[in-house]
């Protein structure tokens, strides 16, 4: 029995045919370089959206958020904000207000943050291809979910559960994902994962890949 942890490979940029060429993530660009996003070219498929300073991106030319600077300004901004945020709650209320009013609620929103990326990626059903096998709608379709919710949740996540989606092209805004989903029948049988007491606990006990049995298994049935 050959077992190892889970891993997305990327080793090249292929795609099946059909209407998902245009969705499948280009070539490994610089920041700096601009193209054509390939979701521009699924008109036909896509209600049309006209270009604009809100869609640069998609319009193919690099947003301003794409540039250094602006990225480490805003990280910069972020930093500043949270730590007076923090000083303001220290000075108002000492640190049993910083806890209930930014640590807890901070810490509960980001291990469920983290347990949805954790959950999409590992699953009871997702399957591994060879290296050979692999392909960027394979990769997205076997090795990722749509995680169902309603829309309330939706909302709070930005469309995480469209994680399928996003893994073909990464650079689909999550406002579009549910329409792109709508769109192309070929991204609308993926493997489906939920927030079901019973879905994630086989999320945490599915935890290894067998390549002989080719499916997830649990350590207890690694260790038979």
């Amino acid at each position: 029995m050959v077992l190892r942890r889970l891993d997305l490979r990327v080793d090249d940029c292929s795609s099946d045919g059909g209407r998902i060429d245009c969705l499948v993530a280009i070539p490994r660009l610089r920041r700096t370089d601009s193209y054509t996003n390939p979701l521009l070219e699924c008109q036909s498929q896509l209600p049309s959206r006209p270009c604009g300073s809100d869609f640069d991106d998609q319009c193919g030319r690099v947003s301003d958020d794409d540039r250094p600077h602006v990225a480490g300004f805003n990280a910069l901004v972020a930093l500043i904000s949270h730590f007076g945020l923090i000083a303001v709650l220290w000075i108002l209320g000492g640190f049993s207000l910083v806890f209930f009013v930014f640590l807890l609620p901070m810490a509960l929103a980001s291990a469920l943050g983290s347990y949805l990326f954790f959950a999409q990626h590992s699953f009871r059903r997702m399957q591994i291809a060879s290296p050979e096998a692999w392909s960027y709608y394979r990769g997205a379709m076997e090795s990722s979910s749509y995680m169902r919710m309603n829309q309330v949740m939706q909302w709070f996540t930005g469309n995480i559960g469209y994680h399928h989606i996003h893994h073909l092209n990464v650079r689909i805004p999550f406002y579009r994902l549910p329409e792109v989903m709508a769109a192309i029948p070929e991204l609308q049988s993926p493997l489906v994962t939920t927030l079901a007491p019973g879905d994630i606990a086989d999320c945490f006990r599915y935890a290894l890949w067998d390549e002989d049995k080719q499916r997830m298994v649990t350590y207890r049935e690694a260790s038979g």
